[in-house]
């Protein structure tokens, strides 16, 4: 089955996201894996300390990348692993000599923007400037402690700092504007799918008008026409029933527009007022919950039981029994039969109705295809 365009739209979306993200936390591991090694080739007496930079690097890293993963959001999480890798890479950091800064063991600052990126993704940018410049910030104050200040370090360390500071601030950059363009897509589409939602129901209500009116034209306007000609009598016993059968009809097309919760139930109701307003008791029993039905095929199930009820003379009763495969409705009256309405086979809706000592039963029941069929 394919998808919808919308979750079609909104799976790529959140698609790229996550891609990125993990490639992102991919970087970070990759990289911090590569330059640790580093670590030992000047202070080895360090190991220590290098190694729990190293576990806490890998953990920030798995942590962003399951967050990433759940498509969850965080922000004192996201700063507590940011304090943990800034603490832990000051740490290594601050035990190196100072002319080792900017060098081959001073390892971390270069895994740490990568792993300051995968936690902060889809925090505000400026978030990530200011642990970039923290990383500096503590660079500097190391060499400050050590007195190397000369020129030459200075460059060396400013093209360092340079060096593991630009493509983590374009990730950033990159992340936050690729989450704004798929928010702002997935709101075109939230609202291009709210016009064709509405374009499908004007379209529908369209036809149900139009089905609407040929019922009226083609039951109730040639009656209205025989009463107003002369040639039906309203006197008459049969033209009398025809009428109340008619004006149950209208009732019930009119409810058909009324937004229910339970349709069905809703434009029985309306035929059992219509006969009601005549003096006849109707009592109504249902039982089960109405699945929803297409608007014909309601019509088909209830035209023959609701025009037998529009024939009572005192008293009615009327149970609904349903469930999701088959809906019944029975009348009960003691009246004659109403007019038979046409077939309603092609909605696998099939009825009966029985006469016997000035009581009529008429029901008529749908079943589900596959339950017809079976």
């Amino acid at each position: 089955m394919t998808a919808p365009s919308g979750e079609r739209g909104e799976r790529g979306h959140r698609w790229y996201l996550t891609t990125f993200g993990l490639g992102v936390s991919l970087v970070a591991v990759v990289n911090t894996l590569s330059t640790f090694p580093f670590a030992m080739s000047g202070n080895a007496t360090e190991l220590p300390r290098n190694l729990l930079c190293l576990a806490v690097f890998l953990a920030a890293t798995a942590a962003s990348a399951l967050r990433i993963v759940r498509g969850t959001h965080w922000r004192v999480l996201a700063w507590v692993w940011i304090a943990a890798v800034l603490g832990t890479s000051a740490l290594v950091r601050t035990a190196l000599p100072a002319d080792q800064i900017a060098s081959l063991p001073d390892w971390s600052p270069s895994p740490l923007g990568f792993v300051a990126l995968a936690v902060l993704l889809g925090q505000r940018v400026i978030f990530m400037v200011g642990v970039v410049a923290a990383n500096a910030v503590i660079g500097f104050f190391c060499l400050l402690k050590g007195g190397m200040l000369d020129v030459d370090t200075l460059i060396r360390f400013g093209s360092d700092a340079i060096d593991v500071s630009v493509f983590q601030l374009a990730g950033a950059l990159f992340y936050r504007q690729l989450e704004q363009i798929a928010g702002a897509t997935e709101r075109d589409l939230d609202v291009r799918q709210e016009l064709d939602a509405r374009e499908s129901t004007a379209t529908q209500l369209a036809v149900d008008r139009a089905h609407r009116s040929n019922a009226i034209e083609a039951t109730i306007v040639p009656l209205l026409r025989a009463l107003a000609d002369g040639t039906a009598d309203p006197q008459d016993p049969q033209v009398r029933t025809a009428a109340r059968v008619e004006s149950a009809r209208m009732r019930r097309l009119f409810a058909e527009i009324d937004a229910v919760d339970d349709p069905m139930l809703h434009e029985v109701r309306a035929s059992i007022q219509a006969v009601e307003r005549l003096g006849v008791a109707v009592v109504l029993e249902t039982r089960g919950q109405v699945p929803e039905l297409p608007v014909a095929l309601r019509r088909a199930l209830l035209e023959t039981p609701m025009s037998t009820l529009a024939s009572a003379v005192s008293a009615a009763r009327v149970v609904i029994i349903a469930d999701a495969e088959s809906v019944s409705v029975s009348v009960v009256t003691d009246g004659p039969p109403g007019p038979q309405q046409p077939d309603g086979a092609q909605w696998n809706v099939r009825t009966s109705t029985t006469t016997a000592r000035q009581v009529t039963w008429t029901q008529s029941r749908w079943t589900s295809v596959e339950e017809g069929q079976s």
